[in-house]
């Protein structure tokens, strides 16, 4: 029992029932929070009234704090009501009509301001709509101004076209549920989408930019290199012609004048070829520092490489048991590119054992011969032998369209290559899944 709070006037209130988190789900996913605009139930009250010959009928909707009503028949404009003083709060606890014949004459009601004041509740009958999972969502209950009982023909029918809402309700709510994934996936869809071109956009465009910079530093490397041999020719040989004038001059050797005018003029011009192989020799060095610098070379931390990956992958990771037999290696190459490779590697990796219950990767490095060999391998279901070349294809996948491109791995076949690199895919022997394998020059 709770008081009004005008009055100190008490009626009862029902206790919730044991399922009534759920129960609120329930009411949400099948989209009955808020009252139906459309009264898409209007039906149901009008055969309730004719079942039971009571003056009103609803379709009743008990919330978390109020109860709703989604469909009326008769004269009641009242859209909504606060749950503790509504009668539905007790029909959603059983599983047959709750009846009230004389609210006067029952303690639990004869207060309760719907009684008191309008709509004057003489007689309530509910039967309670209990959908297919068995949540209680409310009733579909009739009521009159006059005291009035069921007999038991009226109560079966009254359950029968209860049942039948729900049904209705049901299928409204699954084609409602329905919409809003599709909604939702189209979203979804269309962010993917968007963030897929913008990620390749951004991906193409460093390559380009890194294409253009490693080319552009083996060309200034190449060109500095060839004008090295030359220049230092031309240095050595003004350095001879220039001492030989200045030795001849020494020497006191007579030379007649158009010949000393001859060797005065070229006395000048050597100093002039000197002083300019001076300056492309200095052009020289300094374009051979760039060209380097544009490749980038560094010394390499191998176990870091991996740490790195490790670490940017963490909650791809999760769940993953890694083995990292990765030693302390030190490389010299440019990191950078061997990261997006791994990244790729390892992310396809996980997606590959996404649906097995012990998940392992492993990460392996060793030297072989002149190359540094990098392996990524997965527990997963492993590599068919004959699309081990065809994986590093444009376009081609294993993965569903949603999930794959197709580009992942031509772009690391192309970078490893870049390098001077190769890659290659198999059979991982230790854990049964797909090997990828990358060799790198020292």
């Amino acid at each position: 029992m709770v008081a009004n709070k005008n009055e100190s006037i008490l009626w009862a209130v029902a206790p919730k029932p044991h399922d009534e988190e759920e129960r609120v789900d329930e009411i949400i996913r099948l989209g009955l929070q808020d009252i139906d605009a459309e009264n898409r139930f209007g039906d149901f009250p009008a055969i309730a009234r004719s079942i039971t010959g009571f003056n009103i009928a609803l379709v009743s909707i008990v919330t978390e704090e109020k109860q709703c009503f989604h469909a009326v028949s008769g004269d009641f404009r009242t859209k909504e009501t606060p749950r503790e003083v509504s009668f539905c709060q007790f029909s959603i606890l059983g599983d047959t009509v709750f009846e009230v014949p004389d609210t006067r004459d029952d303690p639990r009601f004869m207060k309760n301001p719907l009684v008191t004041g309008a709509p004057f509740i003489r007689a309530y009958a509910g039967a309670p709509l209990i959908t297919s999972r068995g949540f209680a969502l409310g009733s579909l209950c009739v009521i009159h101004d006059e005291p009035r009982d069921l007999d038991e023909s009226q109560r079966t029918n009254l359950m029968r076209l209860a049942g039948l809402l729900v049904r209705e309700i049901e299928a409204r709510g699954t084609a409602l549920n329905e919409r809003r994934l599709r909604v939702e996936l189209g979203q979804t869809k269309e962010a993917l989408q968007r963030s897929f071109d913008t990620e390749r956009e951004s991906l193409v465009a460093r390559l380009e930019e890194s294409n253009r910079y490693s080319q552009l530093g083996q060309s200034v490397v190449e060109v500095a290199h060839d004008m090295r041999d030359p220049l230092t020719t031309i240095h050595a040989g003004a350095d001879v012609m220039k001492m030989q004038f200045i030795e001849m001059n020494a020497m006191g050797v007579e030379i007649p004048d158009e010949i000393a005018e001859r060797f005065t003029a070229w006395l000048d011009v050597t100093e002039s070829i000197h002083s300019a192989a001076e300056r492309l020799k200095g052009l020289s060095d300094v374009l051979m520092r760039s060209g380097r610098e544009a490749e980038r070379v560094e010394k390499v931390s191998v176990r870091s490489l991996f740490s790195q990956i490790e670490s940017s992958h963490r909650a791809k990771l999760e769940g993953v048991k890694i083995l990292n037999r990765v030693t302390e290696l030190v490389w010299f190459g440019q990191a950078e590119p061997v990261l997006r490779v791994l990244s790729n590697l390892v992310s396809n990796a996980c997606d590959a054992t996404e649906e097995q219950v012990e998940r392992t990767i492993a990460f392996r490095a060793s030297f072989e011969g002149e190359c540094l060999r990098l392996q990524v391998g997965d527990s997963g279901h492993g590599l068919d032998p004959s699309i081990a070349e065809a994986v590093f294809r444009k376009g081609f996948s294993t993965k569903s369209v949603r999930r794959g491109s197709g580009l992942g791995l031509s772009i690391c076949k192309e970078l490893v290559e870049r390098m001077g690199g190769r890659i290659a895919a198999s059979q991982d022997d230790e854990l049964g899944g797909a090997n990828f394998s990358i060799w790198l020059p020292r």
